[in-house]
């Protein structure tokens, strides 16, 4: 089994990560990290190309995700909320999986990322949580996941960070590490 790992976090080791490394804390599989900061994706750009060739014309680090997106079997997928939504970074990532719908939906492929996954996404935000804050964040992971043929099966939200940071004795982080520990049993 393999799992992909999303950072969509400009600060690596901070509370995103911190987040996602004691979900993953039980995982045995092997595991595909991409840091998309580090990464060059560039921005969708409208031009409608995925939509009559079934691909992206951008040469550019995405390419190496949409493989992982239809080998792997898993997706941790851990990002800040910004703006009451995901990371800019995530936003572009997302953005370029519109290949997949228009395969789908302007070409009729039916489903393009052929093997199904299970999916996790992991929240973290400075404000404390309420349905509001979050709506957008989570409405975006779910179409993200859709995209790419992945069920939405774990939601973890870690709020009020700005008063509360995730430290290491943090007992949201065990919480975190017990999710993960049923997502990957």
């Amino acid at each position: 089994m393999e799992v992909l790992i999303i950072h969509a976090s400009p600060r690596k080791g901070q509370h995103t990560d911190k987040a996602i490394d004691a979900f993953m804390s039980h995982s045995n599989h092997t595991q595909h990290h991409i840091y998309l900061y580090d990464d060059k994706i560039e921005y969708c750009k409208g031009c409608l190309y995925c939509g009559k060739k079934g691909i992206c014309f951008i040469d550019d680090d995405m390419k190496k995700l949409y493989n992982l997106f239809e080998s792997v079997d898993m997706i941790v997928f851990g990002t800040p909320m910004y703006f009451n939504s995901v990371s800019s970074a995530a936003k572009v990532m997302i953005d370029r999986t519109q290949v997949y719908w228009s395969r789908k939906y302007e070409m009729n492929t039916g489903i393009t990322v052929k093997k199904e996954k299970k999916g996790a996404f992991i929240l973290t935000a400075g404000v404390k949580h309420n349905e509001e804050s979050v709506v957008a964040a989570t409405k975006v992971a779910e179409i993200f996941f859709k995209a790419i043929n992945c069920t939405y099966d774990v939601e973890i939200i870690v709020d009020h960070i700005d008063k509360n940071p995730v430290t290491s004795e943090d007992a949201r982080l065990l919480e975190i590490s017990k999710k993960g520990s049923r997502f990957f049993s």
